[in-house]
């Protein structure tokens, strides 16, 4: 039974951009619904394996936890927090993950909800079986996720020229 519903959503994810309904429900297929709360982390810094997660609904925050405990001032009471880089922001139609299945390692950051979601998380191994079966899949989806690495890295650039030209040296 396929979710017509989560299809079209699925075809306005970025990694999808360009394959047929029909190819994309070969994605919905191979993938798991992950129902997550609001401050669930997905995954975690350091944490091995590799899936690719399509947000659905929901917001999602990529965070680089320090691992420093900083006294933080919560309902008028102090207490130590680790303290985190905010990486990005994610909502529908975004995908993470994608570096595991690109380079298997340990994931290099974290991500937490940050309000109440729904993804589709699709287990490296599938997703490796479906781009090895069909060429114009693989070429597409590789494509797409090219498109969204360089995107983001564009936007650390540019946030990091904006920073050391208002940092004194």
């Amino acid at each position: 039974m396929c979710d017509d519903e989560t299809i079209q959503a699925l075809a306005k994810a970025e990694i999808f951009h360009g394959l047929t309904p029909e190819e994309i429900t070969i994605f919905y297929h191979a993938a798991q619904r992950v129902t997550c709360e609001k401050t669930a982390t997905v995954i975690a810094k350091g944490q091995v394996g590799a899936a690719l997660y399509i947000i659905l609904n929901g917001q999602f925050e990529v965070d680089l936890p320090l691992g420093v405990y900083v006294p933080q001032l919560v309902g008028g009471a102090a207490e130590r927090r680790m303290t985190k880089i905010q990486l990005n922001a994610l909502r529908a139609g975004d995908c993470f993950g994608e570096y595991s299945l690109l380079a298997p390692q340990p994931h290099s950051a974290s991500v937490v909800a940050t309000e109440a979601g729904e993804l589709l998380m699709i287990p490296q191994p599938a997703f490796e079986a479906i781009l090895q079966a069909h060429d114009r899949i693989a070429k597409t989806v590789y494509a797409n996720m090219l498109h969204t690495l360089i995107g983001r890295l564009r936007k650390l650039n540019i946030e990091w020229s904006l920073y050391l030209q208002n940092t004194v040296v």
